[in-house]
């Protein structure tokens, strides 16, 4: 289960298989050590692996297929991904857009199953439209943003949190994109948001582990600070 605060480790398919284990076995340990969660996303291939090697993180597909029973040749469904044991799964990333109807869809077979869901959303106006299904988890992340090393204006921020906590005070917020290093966890989390997550600075780290528990105590410092 999700609980805040959150931290998305999203690697996407620029790990190989030697370091996204290794990025596991980093991580894992460190969820019972300061109490927070971590999620790991991993291709398709990997994640039964993932799970089998780990205890304490949650394992995320970046991707899920809406798949009407008996079809979808290719596909990738909410109830095959539950049955190798994922825990989350992420939809509509800005490199895998999904129609508004089959997130509908998917976000109702995720929660029948109770398996944990982050949408993935740009806009104020969307976010404000994927809160009336009941994800799990929104991450707001501007998609002209992805990838550059800027984070999300501070306003962005906090009406994105405003306007899904308002419509649902049970959907935990990420806000994503340009997420670097401790003052961009920190701003975020004291912001109000419930979690966060990063590509790009975990793969460009020279020092992964380092780079991941800079984050978690920026998490914890702000969570404090919000108390």
């Amino acid at each position: 289960m999700i609980t805040s605060p959150f931290l998305v480790i999203n690697p996407k398919n620029y790990f190989n298989q030697k370091e996204l284990y290794e990025m596991a076995a980093i991580a894992d340990p460190l969820v019972e050590k300061y109490g927070v969660t971590l999620i790991l996303t991993g291709p398709f291939t990997e994640l039964p692996n993932l799970k089998k090697r780990t205890k304490n993180l949650l394992i995320a597909a970046q991707h899920v297929d809406y798949v009407p029973e008996g079809v979808g040749m290719g596909k990738v469904s909410a109830r095959t991904l539950k049955e190798i044991g994922v825990d989350v799964a992420v939809l509509n990333h800005a490199e895998n857009r999904l129609y508004f109807s089959e997130i509908i869809e998917i976000v109702k077979e995720c929660n029948r199953l109770k398996m944990s869901s982050i949408v993935c959303c740009d806009s104020v106006l969307e976010a404000q439209a994927l809160a009336l299904l009941n994800p799990t988890v929104i991450l707001c992340e501007p998609n002209e943003l992805i990838g550059t090393g800027r984070t999300s204006d501070l306003s962005y921020v906090k009406e994105t949190n405003r306007i899904i906590k308002s419509i649902n005070p049970n959907i935990l917020v990420e806000q994503g994109a340009g997420v670097n290093c401790y003052d961009d966890v920190y701003r975020i989390i004291k912001a109000g948001s419930d979690g966060t997550g990063a590509t790009s600075a975990f793969v460009q780290a020279e020092n992964r582990g380092a780079l991941l528990m800079e984050m978690i105590e920026a998490m914890l410092a702000a969570t404090r600070r919000k108390s």
